[in-house]
């Protein structure tokens, strides 16, 4: 059976990570979401993954949104790590990921999974093909 747990371990925190990811990372866009993935020479972590999600101020003013959609879009990321690839990744590498929400007004679950299901096979397909 897969884990369906988002440890510690798999959460980026690193700054240095982070404005790497954002200086050099590449986009994938579906919807209102936007995923952007860098694949490290170093291991950062022992889970060989590090993620981000990200909900700006500036497109959901009211902070029970920002936290209502962080929530459904980790949720999200636990039900649909297995379709990543993951195991395409090096042991000596890390694969860090920010997903950014962009819309206005929140979004469902069920309007948000669609999006983040193809951002997952079209990052697994790209990561198989490194």
């Amino acid at each position: 059976m897969v884990s369906k747990r988002f440890p510690k371990s798999e959460r980026l925190c690193s700054k240095n990570a982070i404005d790497q990811l954002f200086a050099q990372g590449k986009n994938l866009r579906k919807g209102h979401l936007l995923l952007k993935y860098l694949l490290l020479e170093e291991a950062l972590h022992e889970q060989r993954i590090g993620v981000l999600i990200a909900v700006p101020k500036s497109r959901l003013k009211k902070a029970v949104a920002r936290n209502t959609i962080k929530r459904r879009l980790r949720e999200l990321y636990r039900h649909y790590r297995h379709t990543l690839g993951l195991e395409a990744i090096p042991a000596n590498k890390t694969l860090i990921i920010a997903v950014i929400y962009s819309a206005n007004e929140p979004r469902s679950y069920r309007e948000m999974e669609p999006d983040f299901q193809w951002l997952c096979q079209k990052l697994a397909a790209k990561l198989s093909g490194n």
